[in-house]
């Protein structure tokens, strides 16, 4: 399959499942001449930290992480890797990618690093993580007058009286709630969609009970949809940590390590503290 043929079998998807097709996709192409890849990575990996003096990260639309208003190029892992490197006197460029190209480009040596990425094995072959910077939370939502109906009782207490959970197709929701995903007994109960706005949409007009959605992202779509009910958090679905990832091609494990010190640093300076704070994210924090 070639990489042009990607934008249209993912636009629907969300950021998760773009991934996955993404990783299955150009890792197998990359197979067959990773080795170059390796050889040049190791040859870069023979230079200096010091000898770096910039970085290339790619950003799209997607708050509150990354995206750009006025001109002007702003979000949370913008604010958190320019702080990094300006320790470091790297300068930090940028190059919008659509997050389909972001995976490929990477692998490819085009862009050095983006964010918000989580951890997997496949990826881990192919490219260089930091240290967890973010924890995002998975959490089951509901109409505001239900809460009293529905409180104190597990996911799986509430599927077992009937509860219609929607979920964003492809995204990973935790380790608990996967396999009630793939349980025939919630096979109607469990109810997929393209879009975590078609969820919002679908709990505003009764079709479904709540939804599973990432706690960074509901403020941002919550405010956008302008609901007409009160939307609050029931249950904690599960967790997973972010990461910065940078090339193999065109960095080094030198400089994951010093931008690793950088976030240490940040986090011991209480700077990360204030900049999750600007964006309404303390509760994200990674010790």
């Amino acid at each position: 399959m070639k990489i042009s043929m990607l934008l249209n079998l993912i636009t629907a998807q969300n950021r998760a499942t773009k991934a996955r097709i993404i990783d299955d996709v150009i890792i197998k192409k990359l197979k067959l001449h990773y080795h170059s890849l390796w050889l040049l990575a190791m040859f870069i990996s023979a230079q200096s930290f010091a000898q770096t003096t910039s970085l290339t990260m790619s950003y799209e639309q997607w708050q509150p992480f990354y995206y750009s208003s006025d001109g002007k190029i702003a979000g949370l892992d913008i604010d958190i890797a320019r702080e990094i490197l300006d320790q470091q006197n790297i300068s930090l460029t940028f190059k919008q990618l659509p997050f389909w190209r972001s995976l490929p480009s990477l692998y490819s040596g085009e862009i050095d690093l983006v964010g918000s990425m989580g951890l997997t094995d496949k990826r881990k072959r192919y490219l260089l993580y930091s240290q967890p910077y973010f924890r995002e939370r998975y959490i089951l939502y509901i109409n505001n007058k239900f809460y009293d109906q529905f409180s104190g009782q597990t996911i799986t207490e509430l599927l077992s009286r009937g509860f219609r959970v929607g979920v964003t197709r492809g995204t990973f929701h935790g380790a608990l709630f996967e396999p009630l995903k793939k349980a025939q007994a919630f096979h109607d109960q469990i109810i997929e969609v393209s879009s975590d706005m078609q969820n919002h949409k679908k709990l505003v007009s009764g079709r479904i009970d709540g939804f599973i959605q990432e706690s960074s992202l509901f403020e941002v779509n919550n405010s956008v949809m302008k609901q007409q009910i009160n939307i609050t958090p029931l249950l904690l679905i599960g967790e997973t940590d972010l990461h910065f990832v940078f090339s193999r091609v065109t960095t080094t494990e030198t400089i994951v390590q010093q931008f690793n010190a950088g976030l240490q640093q940040l986090k011991q300076s209480g700077r990360y503290q204030e900049i999750l704070a600007r964006y309404r994210l303390s509760e994200h924090a990674v010790d």
